[in-house]
C-alpha cells in the first residue's frame, strides 16, 4: 500500500481548507508518478483513518478531483486515478492579466 500519511502534508492551522491541501497533494502524487492512471484509491474511511481527518474531508477533497477529471468513481471499485490525465495549461502574463483586471490592464482595450 502507497503510505499516503508520509507523501500527504496536512496542516489544519493553513489557511487553506484541509480538503483542498488533500487534494492538491493527490493531484500532486498522480503528476509526478507515484499515483498511476487506473490505481484504486482507498475508500473516503480508510483514507480518512490513514490521514487521521474527517470522512467527509476526504469526500470534499475526491468531489473536487473528480469535478477536476483526476479521478472517478467506479460502481462497487471506488475512485480510480483517470487513465486521461487533466492537461495543465500555464496561462501567459496576458491571460492572467485578464483573469484579474477582466481585460488588458493597461486601459487602452484588449490588444494582445
Amino acid at each position: 500500500m502507497i503510505p499516503f500519511k508520509s507523501l500527504l502534508s496536512l496542516d489544519a492551522g493553513s489557511a487553506q481548507a484541509v480538503y483542498v491541501q488533500l487534494a492538491n497533494g493527490l493531484i500532486r502524487l498522480i503528476r509526478s508518478g507515484v499515483l498511476r492512471p487506473g490505481t484504486k484509491l482507498p475508500s473516503v474511511r480508510e483514507m480518512a483513518g490513514l490521514l487521521e481527518i474527517h470522512p467527509k474531508t476526504v469526500v470534499a477533497a475526491f468531489e473536487e478531483m473528480v469535478s477536476q477529471d483526476w479521478i472517478y468513481s467506479k460502481p462497487r471499485s471506488g475512485m480510480i486515478v483517470s487513465e486521461e490525465l487533466p492537461e495543465l495549461k500555464p496561462k501567459t502574463f496576458q491571460q492572467m492579466k485578464k483573469g484579474v483586471w477582466g481585460r488588458s490592464g493597461s486601459g487602452e482595450g484588449d490588444a494582445v
